[in-house]
């Protein structure tokens, strides 16, 4: 089960995300909306999340299906979305120490590198304490990365 509660975050989070939102919103009316993916995470969806690009494609379905996640394809099985292993993810404390935002527009998701890079510099603006999962060491740059994670943000 996906949980998109801010409440289930840390304050720290939910100050950031609550100004996101205000900010995100007043800047850009006709454009995506942004949306909470992703904040308390349990250990069956962080092993369904770390098997993807480690394990066969069926094996990494039938965890997706048993935490009511929709199945993959070979293609997306190719890619690693996490590097945290079950126990390890900020998203797996109480409460969470990490959310992950997304776009919809005209109901479909909008995955444009854009919109995050927008979204990062508003949260670090007001929250230089906000870390963002694709500017891991904070340096301003993405392309030193091990793991570009644009919809992450952490603290």
């Amino acid at each position: 089960m996906i949980n998109r509660d801010i409440k289930l975050c840390v304050p720290r989070l939910q100050q950031a995300w609550a100004h996101l939102l205000a900010t995100w919103t007043l800047a850009y009316p006709n454009g995506p909306k942004i949306i909470l993916v992703e904040t308390y995470r349990s250990p069956a969806v962080q092993l369904a999340y770390y098997a993807q690009g480690r394990q066969q494609l069926a094996s990494v379905n039938r965890l997706r299906a048993n935490v009511g996640l929709p199945a993959i394809s070979a293609a997306e099985n190719k890619r690693r979305i996490t590097n945290a292993k079950p126990g390890q993810s900020k998203h797996q404390v109480s409460p969470s120490k990490a959310f992950d935002i997304g776009f919809t527009l005209n109901g479909q998701m909008v995955w444009d590198e854009v919109n995050y890079n927008r979204a990062a510099q508003i949260v670090r603006a007001a929250f230089p304490d906000v870390i963002w999962g694709a500017d891991w060491d904070g340096d301003g740059q993405t392309t030193d990365e091990r793991l570009v994670d644009r919809p992450h943000f952490e603290v």
